[in-house]
């Protein structure tokens, strides 16, 4: 558990902005499109009151969620994906460049988030959140010395039945690779097949329930072990 996998959420601008009256009660409307636990509603409450700008806020558990609701029709003003579906968005001509003459707190960015590898100009996005993948445990069922084992943890049949694995596909083959001791971005076809028969296995050996958001306050209730 040492080595953790960093992950970027980016803020994105989609082509086709939807401003104009979208309330009689405010001038501006604002659609935004985010991830279920990353924005307080005072916080919009906050910011509807200051630029007279109704916030029409939706949320997402998933990328790929998000990325289908957005071909369905459906258009936001702001998104928040994460950097490999940026990546891919641009690539589909999906997202309007950034106005950096609009962003006043440019100078507060951590240089080392920006010029990525998926946008290196820093065209279409602005960071929001660098974060790691990692393991939560409930202290009062998960002994010390089981935490030794790692990743491999996640396979430890004491624990059977009483796990949550993040239901994404990146974020659980990224695990089954630091587990089996390969590097998380490997193109060996070898080493990212035994990643996937390393996630098929944990699933019959140990019944997890894959989750996404609702197991942050399922592990403060716990309700799982990790």
């Amino acid at each position: 558990m040492k080595k953790l996998f960093k992950s970027l959420l980016c803020v994105a601008v989609i082509c086709g902005l939807m401003t104009g009256c979208g309330s009689k009660n405010y001038k501006h409307t604002l659609k935004v499109f985010n991830w279920g636990v990353y924005a307080d509603m005072d916080v919009i409450k906050a910011f509807q009151d200051e630029y007279d700008c109704k916030v029409i806020y939706e949320t997402f558990d998933s990328n790929e969620s998000m990325y289908t609701k957005l071909l369905g029709g459906n258009q936001y003003d702001v998104l928040v994906p994460s950097d490999y579906m940026i990546e891919r968005m641009i690539k589909e001509n999906l997202l309007q460049k950034i106005d950096w003459s609009k962003i006043t707190n440019k100078k507060s960015l951590d240089a080392k988030v920006l010029n990525q590898q998926f946008d290196p100009n820093n065209e279409y996005w602005v960071p929001y959140f660098c974060g790691n993948v990692g393991i939560v445990y409930d202290k009062t069922q998960v002994k010390k010395e089981d935490l030794k084992a790692g990743w491999e943890i996640l396979r430890n049949t004491k624990y059977k039945g009483n796990l949550y694995m993040y239901d994404s596909e990146r974020d659980s083959m990224m695990v089954a690779l630091k587990a089996l001791g390969y590097s998380m971005n490997t193109t060996n076809e070898n080493e990212i097949q035994a990643a996937f028969n390393w996630l098929v296995e944990q699933r019959k050996t140990m019944d997890p329930t894959y989750a996404t958001d609702d197991s942050i306050d399922n592990m403060k209730n716990g309700e799982k072990a990790l």
